[in-house]
């Protein structure tokens, strides 16, 4: 089984028989995204699994008691804006990857999922919850306004629900059975079963498109209906998001997982 760490040890990526499993490893410090995580995040799947043809389905985990708490504290109080950009230049393209990309994309998360965790696990297509999950975004507390997020939320769980999620901002805003009872989560599941689950539908989606086109063109065509349904709020929430971060000048380092 083909196994590769970050260079910052933050993620690692596993590939066997048709599944990629994306697993966040920085436990110690609860999966926070730092630089050496968004960094992790975009190299992982940048050489290894986005023009990998034998891919058929990507697991999405975490170690430990928590799924993620969200941006590094560090640099969100810091004193340089510059190294939280860097964080976000690494992984808009990841979380694009992960939501428009061409294989689906199963997350499983446990215990705390925050702020730029919880935007990562709304991303997947399908996700799993462990009983004692608890979602948050902060980021309203810390004047940010998650626009993007707060988009692709209103496609999943309604606009109703995707304000209480961003407005809320609250330790605990929604438990498991509230994110069932929203749409967010498609199941959920005991923590210690959770990791073997997510892979085991992964592995079962993978097997169900081996030897056909079915899986591809369907995801294909959800995801047409989804981009099309959101592609003019995306492009404004997007445009918003890069002022509040650079002002009325728009930067980007415009990083991509594909090669040239």
């Amino acid at each position: 089984m083909p196994s590769y760490a970050g260079d910052n040890d933050c993620v690692e990526l596993e590939i066997d028989d048709g599944v990629g499993e994306l697993r966040l490893t920085n436990s110690e410090k609860r999966n926070a995204f730092s630089i050496g995580m968004a960094a992790d995040l975009f190299e992982l799947p940048k050489n290894y699994l986005v023009e990998n043809d034998a891919i058929r389905a990507l697991a999405i985990t975490a170690e430990g008691p928590v799924f993620s708490a969200g941006a590094d504290v560090n640099l969100v109080q810091g004193n340089d804006p510059e190294e939280m950009n860097r964080v976000h230049d690494f992984r808009r393209p990841v979380f694009d990857w992960v939501r428009n990309g061409p294989v689906p994309t199963i997350a499983g998360a446990q215990g705390a999922v925050v702020g730029l965790g919880g935007s990562f696990f709304a991303a997947a297509d399908i996700r799993l919850a462990a009983s004692d999950v608890q979602y948050w975004l902060p980021e309203v507390e810390y004047d940010i306004a998650p626009a993007e997020l707060a988009v692709y939320l209103a496609e999943r769980v309604g606009t109703g629900n995707a304000l209480e999620l961003v407005l809320m901002g609250k330790p605990g805003t929604a438990d498991a059975d509230r994110l069932v009872d929203m749409g967010l989560v498609n199941r959920i599941v005991e923590p210690e079963d959770l990791r073997t689950e997510t892979r085991e539908m992964a592995q079962t989606i993978a097997d169900n498109t081996a030897d056909n086109d079915v899986g591809p063109e369907m995801l294909d065509a959800m995801k047409d209906v989804r981009r099309e349904a959101i592609s003019a709020s995306l492009a404004g929430a997007a445009e918003t998001q890069e002022q509040a971060r650079h002002g009325d000048q728009v930067m980007t380092q415009g990083l991509s997982l594909y090669e040239d």
